[in-house]
């Protein structure tokens, strides 16, 4: 499925249409370019020594940590390219406050975790719902129901019923055990991230000049 941009509120205020754009993967062109004339004092382009520059619209993940197995965390950047030689530079969307300075390193497994826990849970809602609806309707139904229960009738109104509901009874089980290990999912999420991405980027102890 092709990567969308999310339709921003024309009135949307300013910081609010940055971080709308940044959540769907996208870079508020304008904001972006104004942080850029402020703090980017020399444009030439250190290759071909003119100034052209273009911006790529979506945000870019840089991965962080180990390759394998684990999949890699990301930190996200704004990608800037020189038209003309094609020159790359990379800026901090974080630092440039595109995305919250607070935001955490997940990994893609650890959201693949938690999207699968939530969909888990979902299923089972659905299978709750459906077997207590079906088991009340089956009992009422019997009750209802003045002709003597025949065997046929007995499974059909009585054995079936309470199957539904035993049903019911482990459907509701098993949404709390997920919503459990989605919390401790989270929970170790937030414990093994507690530090910002942002704060990651130590000042250097050596002359970058």
């Amino acid at each position: 499925m092709a990567h969308k941009k999310p339709e921003v509120p024309p009135d949307l205020p300013a910081p609010l249409r940055t971080e709308t754009l940044a959540k769907g993967g996208w870079v508020d062109r304008d904001f972006a370019a104004r942080w850029l004339v402020e703090h980017w004092s020399d444009r030439t382009c250190p290759a071909c020594h003119q100034n052209n520059w273009g911006m790529l619209e979506e945000l870019v993940q840089l991965p962080v940590g180990p390759r394998v197995p684990v999949a890699p965390q990301e930190y996200p950047c704004i990608l800037v390219t020189c038209r003309n030689c094609g020159y790359l530079m990379i800026f901090s969307a974080m630092r440039m406050g595109i995305v919250p300075s607070n935001v955490y390193l997940v990994s893609r497994d650890q959201m693949r975790q938690v999207a699968t826990t939530s969909a888990a849970a979902a299923l089972w809602r659905v299978i709750a719902a459906a077997s207590a609806g079906l088991g009340i309707g089956f009992l009422a139904s019997g009750v209802m129901s003045s002709k003597p229960l025949y065997t046929e009738r007995t499974v059909l109104f009585q054995i079936l019923p309470a199957g539904l509901l035993i049903l019911f009874a482990i459907s509701l089980l098993a949404i709390l055990l997920e919503r459990r290990r989605r919390r401790a999912l989270l929970a170790g999420i937030e414990e093994e991230s507690r530090i910002p991405t942002e704060s990651r980027i130590e000042p250097a102890e050596m002359s970058l000049e």
